[in-house]
């Protein structure tokens, strides 16, 4: 068969051929730019999230069991001297929403965005009432406050459709 020339092409009625090709243009922008972009922002936040949600649960065993010592100084500043609550209190603050996030981030959830912006609110809340009960800086106190500013301006960028969520029409 006999590839068509630019002259037949004008001949040939065009109207199933253009739509055919605006859907194929449209596709295949999904997948070249849409998708990796989406992915990438899933990957980011599923990232950033799980990894806190593992330091987390890890330190809260550590408070729990007694594993880290906080000193004697910060114990007698923690409510209720007793490191196991708050180690309670790193699960349900830190711990659950960041594992949360993960998992509704990873699986393309809508609710992601809004998530991440909650979790990483509560993470910023948490470092800050940790300053200020134990009135101690340390160097993971900087660190997660970056993490929870970088989930909320991730979760805002997709909220606000300043990042493409993937699933929206290109031509939109």
């Amino acid at each position: 068969m006999v590839s068509p020339t630019p002259n037949v092409l004008s001949a040939m009625d065009m109207g199933p051929f253009r739509r055919f090709v605006q859907l194929y243009r449209l596709s295949i922008m999904q997948l070249t730019i849409r998708r990796p972009i989406a992915t990438f922002w899933a990957y980011s936040v599923a990232s950033l999230a799980g990894c806190t949600a593992i330091l987390a649960f890890a330190g809260a065993a550590g408070l729990i069991l007694g594993v880290l010592d906080v000193g004697d100084e910060a114990a007698h500043r923690i409510p209720f001297d007793s490191p196991a609550l708050a180690g309670i209190a790193l699960v349900l603050i830190v711990g659950v929403p960041m594992t949360a996030t993960a998992w509704l981030a990873i699986s393309g959830d809508p609710r992601a965005a809004t998530a991440a912006i909650g979790s990483g609110l509560l993470l910023v809340a948490w470092i800050a009432v940790q300053i200020a009960i134990i009135k101690e800086l340390s160097l993971l106190q900087p660190s997660f406050v970056t993490v929870g500013v970088l989930l909320e301006m991730f979760g805002l960028a997709r909220q606000r459709e300043w990042w493409p969520s993937g699933n929206s029409d290109p031509n939109e």
